[in-house]
């Protein structure tokens, strides 16, 4: 199963690559010209633009200014990111389809968006659901899209994970700190106009986030503290590091003086790093020789 997954990844990641806009950018709901239509109904009338055949007319996915960079307690405390599905023109017949790990029912709004984190070798995406009536996947319902401007919120809990699968399986490991693609992508087929054949669609939004605090309290002094001395004797080093209430550190004070070298490298590393569990704590951490 997993092959597979990872297979249809490379085919769609391909399509979106040849992908060319063609969009005009007039506000959602207004006619080709830009002037605001009667009535508070988004206009439907005719496409206004001269999309890809690999686009579902107009319509994007796109994330609106928001918040980017987040320490690893925020990301564990869960990150909503806001994204928006904005269909210019209405569409008359759309077939939705997610190719998920398991059941391919699973997806987020009207085009069973899939919604994933990813980078550095780190993953997550709530797909696998286990298994399901394999005819759904093979005869989607069509979809009638309204145009108008949709807003849903993606809640990202910081971790690896690519579904529960049906044997519940829990969440991995966090993500480091470094950057990452927060993805939403739909696909599935549409009609262009009455009488032509289905074509398939392929929209992808995507916006790059941080993870900017992956320095984790002690595993990180001592990891410091081995680079910055070579290594310790019989006797070890210990330091004790203070941190003020924003988590950053203020100071840190070795059990016994350091060549130069040593405590101009342990200043770097220290003090600009951050160590938000440790805020307004004064610590001891220590390393040990063979």
């Amino acid at each position: 199963m997993e092959a597979q997954y990872q297979l249809g990844v490379v085919t769609w990641v391909a399509l979106a690559l040849a992908l060319v806009a063609g969009c005009d950018d007039r506000p959602v709901g207004h006619t080709p010209d830009g002037s605001a239509p009667d009535g508070s109904a988004p206009d439907a009338g005719v496409l206004s633009c001269d999309p890809a055949p690999s686009q579902l007319g107009c319509v994007e996915i796109v994330f609106p200014d928001q918040q980017t960079a987040f320490t690893q307690a925020e990301a564990a405390a869960g990150i909503g990111f806001v994204w928006e599905l904005v269909v210019p023109d209405a569409l008359d017949e759309v077939y939705a389809f997610n190719p998920d790990l398991g059941c391919c029912t699973d997806g987020v709004g009207p085009l069973r968006a899939r919604e994933t984190v990813s980078g550095n070798q780190q993953y997550y995406c709530d797909c696998d659901h286990g298994l399901c009536d394999p005819t759904s996947c093979d005869n989607p319902p069509a979809i009638q899209l309204a145009a108008g401007r949709t807003a849903e919120t993606f809640v990202w809990p910081g971790v690896n994970w690519y579904g529960p699968s049906d044997t519940g399986t829990p969440y991995g490991p966090p993500f480091p700190r470094g950057v990452y693609t927060v993805q939403v992508q739909a696909t599935g087929q549409w009609r262009p106009s009455a009488g032509s054949g289905l074509v398939s669609y392929f929209v992808v939004g995507q916006l790059q986030i941080e993870i900017i605090d992956g320095c984790g309290d002690g595993p990180a002094v001592e990891a410091a503290m081995w680079t910055c001395t070579g290594g310790v004797g019989e006797g070890g080093l210990c330091v004790e590091l203070t941190v003020d209430a924003a988590g950053q550190p203020t100071g840190w004070v070795p059990e016994w003086p350091l060549d130069p070298a040593e405590e101009a490298c342990l200043d770097d590393a220290l003090m600009n790093d951050c160590f938000p569990s440790l805020a307004g704590t004064t610590e001891q951490f220590c390393i040990y020789g063979p």
